[in-house]
């Protein structure tokens, strides 16, 4: 990628701006995730917002809760469909849907299917090119906003761009991975009367609370098996709760699906074609160096297998990063202050999301979104910008996850305040460990020297009052001795 300077004229726009075609905006959003739809939200609700705003992003759609393509958007027959119009990021927040016809109604541009192939943050230029297209729109900004977000990490063994080998980080992914679904168990979500028999199997590579989410939907699709594939012995293994949480989590799910079949602590070595095509026939594993005894490789035999091994920072990041000198990590995220701006000389730039903390969950991006367009608008109007915190999204930060949620015994766990306290000057204490479901149950996090709640994990079936209870204990950083006597009125 060439990530070019462009010539500037003593008035500080591009040579050119007026007549070459060049098009000048205030606020320039690369990247259309989540974070970028809150910030839209946000700067909507101001009366001096900037008028020439635009977004760019690489899928033919505006800005959506991405969360709902593991959820709400892979739920079994039986339950509603939903389209990407029924999750247009801030849905839960806004009057109206932010659809194409919210930004075009504020005169904001939103170019999809988009991306840039230079940006100069010196002379304020980027290069906007269309997917397909050999044409370059130039693009001058004032403020330019990072909101790149985070792409999936492809699993390095052979054959790994089979057909049916497929990823969940895009909408169109989403409806290419639930039409192949549909067509191996014969089911749709649209279907009425009689139901075809279970068939068919399906492969899910990666047990975090993204993998469980795509497991435990698919294990109501109607497969003759769901298989997953896991180099730890059982699932979940990398949430930050004690391993006795995890263990309930684990046998609460296969209690629920018995035709989930758990290879634990495995790796995939390799995918197979069927004969003659590019089409996937099998994934083979084998013990993954943990010392799990197996006389020969396994071969599970699919059609179907997603890959669920985690992401990264968007490489794209990275390459502006290095080009135009911003403060990164070794993980290419950049660095910001507490406004969301980076070190760039201009002071025009800023990243939000995941592009600046890779870990901060859904509602830390929510979040971000929202302090950058008070940032960017105070920038515009020339008033003092307000502090955000970003200490306060360094990690899993008020996360949540639903399994099951399209039946009447969901599970349902949410984590609440912050765990970048250090393991070492905090403590855990658990609370209704030998309950079921529906009585909940979960875990404060104290620090043993003020004795206040600084993080929380409960799960339940969701018709409790535990979640609104827990959740105000964490963020009102309550005595844990009061934490505990509050919750046992509901977990007892």
């Amino acid at each position: 990628m060439g990530l070019c300077a462009a010539s500037q004229s003593s008035s500080g726009v591009p040579n050119g701006a007026a007549g070459d075609g060049v098009k000048h905006f205030d606020v320039v959003v690369l990247g259309f995730g989540v974070s970028a739809g809150y910030f839209a939200l946000e700067l909507s609700k101001s009366a001096k917002a900037p008028k020439r705003v635009a977004f760019i992003g690489k899928e033919p759609v505006v800005a959506y809760e991405r969360p709902a393509l593991s959820k709400s958007y892979l739920f079994p027959p039986g339950s509603k469909p939903i389209a990407v119009q029924d999750i247009y990021a801030g849905v839960a927040q806004s009057s109206e849907p932010q659809g194409p016809e919210w930004y075009a109604a504020r005169g904001w541009t939103t170019f999809l299917n988009s991306t840039v192939s230079a940006v100069d943050m010196n002379t304020r230029l980027c290069t906007v090119v269309k997917q397909g297209s050999s044409k370059a729109l130039p693009v001058h900004y004032d403020q330019l906003v990072l909101a790149l977000g985070q792409v999936e990490k492809k699993i390095p063994v052979p054959e790994n761009d089979l057909d049916g080998v497929c990823y969940l980080r895009s909408e169109a992914e989403a409806r290419d991975f639930i039409a192949r679904v549909e067509k191996i168990t014969g089911r749709s979500k649209h279907m009425k009367g009689d139901i075809p028999p279970p068939r068919g199997r399906v492969v899910v590579l990666g047990a975090g609370y993204l993998g469980v989410e795509v497991l435990t939907a698919m294990a109501g699709w109607g497969f003759e098996e769901v298989s997953v594939v896991i180099l730890a012995d059982i699932m979940l293994s990398k949430m930050a709760w004690p391993r006795v949480a995890r263990e309930k989590m684990h046998r609460a799910i296969l209690d629920r699906a018995p035709n989930i079949k758990v290879f634990g602590g495995c790796s995939v070595e390799m995918f197979t074609a069927q004969t003659g095509t590019r089409k996937l026939k099998a994934v083979v594993i084998d013990d993954g160096g943990n010392g799990i005894r197996m006389d020969s490789h396994v071969t599970l035999e699919t059609e179907l297998c997603l890959v669920c091994v985690g992401s990264s920072v968007a490489p794209l990041l990275g390459e502006l990063a290095r080009a135009n000198r911003l403060h990164s990590r070794r993980d290419d995220s950049v660095v910001t202050d507490d406004t969301l701006r980076t070190d760039h000389p201009s002071r025009r730039v800023w990243a939000i999301g995941e592009s600046t903390v890779p870990e901060c969950g859904v509602v830390g991006a929510r979040q971000m979104g929202a302090a950058a367009a008070r940032s960017v608008l105070a920038a515009h109007t020339g008033t003092k910008e307000p502090p955000f915190g970003l200490h306060e999204f360094t990690t899993l930060e008020h996360h949540y996850s639903r399994f099951f949620e399209y039946t009447d015994s969901p599970i349902i766990w949410q984590s609440y305040g912050t765990f970048s306290v250090s393991p070492g000057v905090r403590e855990a204490v658990g609370f209704g460990l030998a309950n079921s479901f529906n009585k909940g149950f979960g875990y404060f996090w104290f620090d043993p020297r003020s004795r206040k709640v600084v993080s929380t994990f409960c799960a339940s079936d969701g018709k409790s009052k535990l979640f609104e209870t827990v959740g105000k204990i964490a963020t009102q950083g309550t005595d844990i001795d009061v934490a505990m006597r509050t919750v046992y009125e509901l977990v007892r």
